[in-house]
């Protein structure tokens, strides 16, 4: 059994064995299983705050924050939801996402923009 209470958007894995699911004030949700990913045209556009689908919504490669606060959190993820790295405390630091990476959160850091591969 999971949970999430915070920035809306992301990814819920509902499993065959699952009874029931809760959303509240989440949004839309879209069903994409073994959907094809297609980069979106400002994958490479700087990022705020939210959930991105890498391969689509963001390109891998280095991230660079903006930021100067030091409550920022960031955090890779698998398609499972398991986490791959996160980082809590000052921002303005980089991240390299993974190709094999699924998403990524970014809370507090400022405006991320992209470094390259």
């Amino acid at each position: 059994m999971d949970n999430h209470f915070g920035i809306a958007g992301g990814t819920v894995n509902v499993q065959p064995t699952d009874y029931e699911v809760q959303f509240e004030d989440c949004g839309t949700w879209i069903y994409v299983e073994n959907e094809q990913k297609v980069l979106s045209a400002d994958a490479q556009e700087p990022k705020g705050d939210g959930f991105y689908t890498v391969g689509v919504e963001i390109v891998p490669g280095r991230w660079s924050s903006t930021g100067s606060n030091d409550d920022c959190y960031w955090a890779r993820l698998t398609g499972s939801q398991d986490l791959i790295d996160n980082h809590y405390g000052m921002a303005g630091g980089t991240v390299t996402i993974g190709a094999n990476g699924y998403e990524v959160l970014f809370e507090d850091c400022g405006i991320w923009e992209y470094l390259g591969p």
